[in-house]
């Protein structure tokens, strides 16, 4: 028995400890955005949800009931920022039905990781999937060779290869009217701009890689980037999709930028999505790789894709009109 009391005492001090780091972390978050410190933080609000709760459920079990109380205090501070990204009527109230539209359009997203070069996986996702349009990111010369086989499917390209992990590539299945290359970062990252002739009418598809907020330089880019995507969007009238890794959860405050041309993320309609680290369970991933649609498109399903020995989980979207 007294093994057992020892063994709950220390187990006990264990709890207090993760509760208070549960709860200091949860306050944290309402920070988020200020700082490139809170903004890289607000990367693990996911996994923190569940690890408060799975402390609440420790203390509950223990009897304490003041320590409880911090964790569960932590979980529903954590829940409450998160909700908007996994609660559909959280977000938009209404859904349209998708059932009555003659038109599909079907889009992957992928950051294959420049340092990959398990190309065959890639060539069977795009045989698998078959998508009529596809955003690759982090694409170089060798990955253009590799994946060459997707050509034959997916004709009509913009390709803007580079050895810098800001190479991108847009394939179509459908003729591409126009093929343009942006600038909304002033470090000279490139993003991809085309016009899809698709069934149901053009579709406008920019494929965009902001930088990581890996210090202070990056970090401002990265907003802008964001930023001027927005501002870019909002001179724009009919269909758009906007894909890739912008390297920005949807709860940071710098995220809404993004979104403010009318854009809207195929989150939370189809989950959370988290893409990011792939080699870590779900529960731990962090969503920074995005997939956002406006005009007369409607998304029917969407869901992540499978393991492509990228360190980002690809994202899958049918939409229809």
């Amino acid at each position: 028995m007294s093994s057992f009391s020892s063994l709950r005492r220390e187990l006990s001090q264990v709890a207090q400890v993760a509760a208070f780091a549960s709860f200091a972390l949860a306050a944290l978050f309402w920070l988020r955005g200020g700082h490139i410190v809170l903004d890289n933080l607000a990367a693990f609000l996911w996994p923190s949800l569940w690890g408060s709760l799975a402390v609440a459920v420790v203390c509950s079990f223990l009897g304490r009931r003041w320590i409880f109380a911090l964790a569960i205090a932590a979980f529903a501070s954590n829940l409450w920022l998160i909700s908007p990204w996994l609660f559909e009527s959280a977000f938009s109230g209404s859904r349209k039905e998708s059932g009555s539209y003659p038109y599909t359009l079907k889009v992957g997203v992928a950051n294959v990781r420049a340092e990959n070069r398990d190309f065959a996986r890639v060539v069977k996702w795009v045989q698998d999937f078959r998508p009529d349009i596809l955003v690759l990111i982090e694409v170089d010369a060798r990955w253009v060779k590799g994946i060459a086989a997707i050509d034959a499917e997916l004709s009509q390209s913009l390709k803007q290869p580079a050895d810098d992990s800001f190479g991108i590539a847009v394939y179509s299945r459908h003729p591409l009217l126009a093929r343009n290359v942006e600038n909304f970062s002033d470090e000279g990252i490139r993003s991809l701009h085309v016009l899809v002739d698709a069934p149901g009418g053009l579709v406008r598809v920019l494929a965009t890689h902001a930088l990581p907020p890996l210090d202070k330089t990056w970090f401002l880019d990265r907003n802008r980037h964001l930023e001027r995507m927005g501002a870019w969007s909002r001179g724009l009238t009919g269909d758009l999709i906007l894909a890739g890794d912008l390297n920005v959860v949807p709860w940071s405050t710098h995220y809404p930028a993004v979104e403010s041309g009318g854009l809207r993320n195929i989150r939370p309609q189809a989950g959370l999505l988290p893409t990011w680290p792939a080699f870590f369970p779900e529960w731990m991933r962090a969503p920074i790789d995005h997939l956002l649609y406006r005009g007369g498109l409607v998304l029917k399903t969407a869901r992540l894709g499978p393991d492509l020995g990228s360190d980002h989980m690809p994202l899958e979207a049918e939409f229809v009109r």
